[in-house]
């Protein structure tokens, strides 16, 4: 414990074929851990960002496919400053080697991850069973998968993957990370097993993005997702959830900032759910939307407590409320104001919108990447108390992305090509 590792930048990629005994999966690979205040750290020397190209090869002792790392066991490690690619799994992987364990106190920060190409469950990032974990100031995109022959993205001739994906999570924090060309950004495919605090996603920079956070399977316990930058992108938060013995309760999403992106919040089988202090302008859907299954019989219920202080523009519709077949549309503000009143909806635990508005935040410089408002307005509509008093991601944050990305100009539209490496 306590030790850190500096890899230097080569001339040539490095490439690790390797699998621990009784490990599903190969690359270099961790099998001890540090300790609290003694982390073992393993990174790339300051100023360099060593490339690790795993050629998408499989291990050669039993086929196993490769990750960049491969955490087997071990707490308390933080990954630093590298450019992975190439990987049939993911770059960097928690699998813990005992389905009892969890791994605890992982940092990955200041990695590039891109152009990985799998089959199911890929992500440029695993977090399973990852306790109290975060992602931070990292770069992912292009995941691709294998199984399907193209995307809506680009022209690879493949299907597209996940950013981060995890199963059993839990008190993870990703946060300050640019997302973009995959099909989901964060992605908790399973609960974790002991009721704990799902994925908190803030302060990052998505774009090209089908889900952009997506809880699958119940039970989900208080996520929040909150002072991001959503553009050109699906659905911001979207939580699917059925049939389940406990009822997902208290997602938050609140002061983000969304820029020709679908929807922002779809919800069913979660309640206690609050929506505020966003901005979103160019939805072509319904930026809030709910509905109702059969689970609902079964005790699971769908409710949110509040959606209120957001400001809507260049939107055709507010919001979808869908009783198993009974819809109920609202397509400006004034009749999503009074949605419980005049409606019966369900779904709803109050009247919603009263104090949100629609108008155009006039955004600095919205083609050229700047969002923040010159609408003086959206700065003083916000919830406040606890919470911001302004609107939007510039509400909360002044930085976004990795590496402070505080525009959408500042990430790459086109797939990047690794870097010429120096010799040492």
């Amino acid at each position: 414990p306590g030790m850190t590792g500096y890899v230097r930048e080569s001339s040539s990629p490095y490439f690790q074929d390797y699998r621990a005994s009784g490990a599903a999966f190969g690359g270099i690979t961790f099998t001890k851990g540090g300790t609290e205040g003694a982390r073992i750290v393993i990174a790339g020397f300051p100023g360099e960002k060593p490339l690790i190209d795993q050629k998408l090869a499989s291990t050669t002792d039993s086929s196993k496919p490769m990750a960049a790392f491969f955490l087997f066991k071990g707490d308390y490690i933080t990954i630093r400053n590298f450019e992975i690619t190439n990987t049939r799994s993911a770059g960097i992987f928690t699998n813990p080697s005992d389905g009892s364990e969890n791994i605890k106190h992982l940092i990955i920060e200041g990695v590039h991850i891109h152009h990985l190409y799998g089959g199911d469950n890929v992500g440029g990032i695993r977090l399973d069973n990852c306790e109290n974990c975060v992602v931070r100031n990292s770069t992912i995109n292009d995941i691709y998968d294998t199984r399907y022959s193209s995307n809506s993205i680009n022209s690879e001739p493949y299907g597209l993957h996940a950013a981060i994906h995890g199963y059993g999570p839990r008190n993870t924090v990703i946060e300050k990370n640019t997302i973009y060309n995959v099909k989901r950004g964060v992605y908790q495919k399973q609960p974790n097993a002991y009721g704990e605090k799902s994925n908190i996603v803030r302060q990052n920079f998505f774009k090209n993005v089908s889900e952009v956070a997506g809880y699958n399977a119940p039970p989900v316990y208080d996520p929040e997702f909150y002072g991001n930058l959503v553009i050109d992108s699906g659905t911001a938060v979207k939580a699917i959830l059925h049939e389940t013995a406990s009822q997902s309760k208290g997602l938050r999403v609140y002061n983000n900032t969304l820029f020709n992106t679908t929807v922002l919040s779809y919800i069913r089988g979660i309640t206690n759910v609050e929506v505020f202090n966003n901005i979103v302008v160019g939805s072509n859907d319904y930026p809030i939307y709910s509905e109702r299954t059969g689970a609902e019989e079964l005790g699971n219920q769908t409710q949110y407590s509040l959606v209120d202080y957001n400001l809507y523009y260049d939107v055709p519709n507010i919001a979808l409320i869908d009783r198993s077949g009974d819809y109920y549309y609202f397509k400006d503000l004034s009749s999503w104001q009074t949605a419980v009143t005049t409606s019966s909806a369900e779904h709803l635990a109050t009247d919603p919108g009263a104090n949100s508005l629609f108008t155009d935040p006039l955004f600095a410089g919205a083609t050229q990447g700047d969002f923040h408002t010159l609408n003086d307005s959206v700065k003083v509509a916000g919830r406040g108390g606890l919470y911001s008093s302004e609107l939007g991601v510039y509400g909360l944050f002044n930085d976004i992305g990795a590496d402070a990305v505080s525009s959408a100009t500042a990430t790459k539209s086109a797939a990047p090509k690794p870097p010429t490496l120096k010799i040492d």
